[in-house]
């Protein structure tokens, strides 16, 4: 496979903590009326944690759902599909448990004698298959272990799991090859576990066509993201892998409910735009028209439109009415239509001044007031609270960026969601920058959260030096994307 000039620009699976108004609410997955059903069983003589589930809604965003433990009757909640749903454990294990259309699952949370949340499932024959995630997180974890030399950089994450956020991230590759070579013996070892799981446990061929795609789309996503670290004049004139890939490995609209496929997805986008040299949002639009077809494309284009209105810019009305005409899915335009409406409607200098923010000290503020002491600087605005645990994971991280930028013009400026003062202050202690930390009134009801579309947390916004957002979804501390980005902005 020789191949030119590649980018990518590869999503990975976000935990987040949701708005509490937003627990156990339907979501339709895909405009349809079948529903899957999860009951939480919890047991009142065991000490147990809240049951934190994430999955990825149709417009590619995260979404959590969060059964607490009030009493030992089930907590209960469905979800419209008639695809399949990859449910992701984030508070323990990052265990995946794919669940079918028409299920019900009864969940027993994990304890202290149970790492693993349990499921019962009310079709048959599935114990093996909602225990396969579990089982390949062991592998993946020997296969590291076992390949130390691999120089893998994997996020510290709580006992065991899929280790879907351990990657090759070196930011230069100086030996691409000998790393897709890795790469690729990574992907045959679990094409190996999958084939011996299914010799030696009870898995329908539905399952394992689908955990194969899975696999195999993780692994492509892993093979651009590698080619995007490396220095093209490296490779522009090798064989990188031996197992090579073309556009017909990204048509397929079967697989959009997979999210390791839906991540190739955009990383392919990326990398074909990168080889035809395209820098802007029109000829971008224009590419996936060409080389994608049906659902896929409808997918990309809808996620080019949705990254202008990620980074509050005006959505380009040509391409919109032209994403109209050939757009089926009904979701996207729904999505689109009320926040192209919002954009042209409210202004941010409006939204900033009628958002109040408060110090430790008691001092009130408006938004406004505290951007108007950052201009000329780079911002990156943490929204976090101290019940959320993936935001109080990531304040380290945040604080050793901020050390490492505190002489480069760079802010971070920390947004409480927290309702009750003293968690915000006893959690505060944590964070490095004191002088910019803030509780937001009215959190998730502030005009600027209702602004952002902050539903969940942990939330970054990076702004330039100009005081244009550049993501309102940034990544997270602890992805090394994020410093790339703030040394980018730094550097202008």
């Amino acid at each position: 496979m020789k191949i030119s000039i590649p980018i990518v620009i590869s999503l990975s699976i976000i935990c987040s903590c949701n708005n509490t108004s937003d627990k156990h609410e339907k979501r339709n997955i895909n405009g349809n009326r079948d529903s899957i059903q999860l009951s939480v069983k919890f047991n009142s003589n065991i000490s147990e944690d809240p049951v934190n589930l994430l999955y990825l809604d149709e417009l590619n965003d995260n979404k959590t759902i969060e059964f607490n433990k009030t009493d030992t009757f089930p907590v209960t909640a469905n979800f419209v599909s008639t695809t399949p749903i990859f449910f992701l454990d984030w508070s323990l294990n990052q265990n995946y448990y794919l669940l079918y259309p028409r299920e019900k699952v009864v969940i027993r949370p994990s304890n202290d004698s149970l790492q693993f949340l349990r499921l019962n499932s009310s079709m048959p024959n599935r114990s093996d298959e909602l225990s396969f995630f579990e089982k390949l997180g062991n592998h993946d974890i020997s296969f590291y272990f076992n390949h130390s030399s691999y120089n893998i950089y994997s996020k510290a994450r709580p006992n065991k799991g899929d280790l879907l956020m351990s990657r090759l991230k070196n930011k230069k590759l100086q030996n691409p090859a000998n790393a897709i070579a890795k790469t690729d013996s990574f992907y045959k070892s679990r094409k190996e576990f999958l084939l011996d799981y299914k010799k030696n446990y009870k898995i329908s061929d539905t399952f394992f066509q689908i955990i194969e795609k899975y696999i195999k789309y993780d692994y492509l996503a892993d093979i651009l993201e590698t080619l995007n670290n490396a220095d093209s004049s490296l490779y522009n004139r090798k064989d990188l892998s031996d197992s090579a890939f073309s556009i017909k490995d990204f048509n397929c609209d079967s697989c959009l409910f997979i999210p390791t496929y839906k991540s190739a997805l955009i990383a392919y986008s990326n990398f074909l735009m990168k080889q035809n040299n395209i820098l802007n949002f029109s000829d971008s639009f224009n590419l996936i028209s060409e080389f994608f077809k049906n659902n896929s494309r409808e997918f990309l284009l809808f996620s080019i439109l949705k990254k202008q209105i990620n980074k509050q810019s005006k959505v380009d009305n040509t391409l919109y009415l032209t994403f109209k005409k050939i757009n089926s899915n009904k979701t996207y335009e729904i999505y689109l239509e009320e926040n192209i409406s919002y954009l042209n409607n409210v202004e941010q200098s409006e939204i900033s001044a009628s958002t109040i923010v408060r110090d430790k000290a008691g001092n009130e503020y408006s938004f406004q007031d505290i951007l108007e002491k950052q201009k000329n600087k780079v911002v990156l605005i943490d929204f976090w609270a101290s019940w959320c645990k993936p935001c109080i994971y990531e304040l380290p991280f945040s604080n050793k960026l901020n050390k490492k930028f505190s002489k480069n013009d760079v802010v971070f400026i920390y947004l409480s969601m927290d309702k009750n003062i003293s968690d915000w202050k006893a959690s505060g202690k944590d964070i490095q920058s004191e002088e910019e930390n803030y509780i937001l009134l009215n959190t998730f009801d502030s005009p600027l959260a209702k602004k952002m579309k902050i539903t969940g947390i942990p939330r970054y916004i990076v702004i330039d030096k100009q005081s244009a957002i550049i993501s309102s979804d940034a990544p997270r501390p602890s992805d090394i994307s994020l410093y790339d980005l703030i040394y980018k902005l730094v550097r202008k």
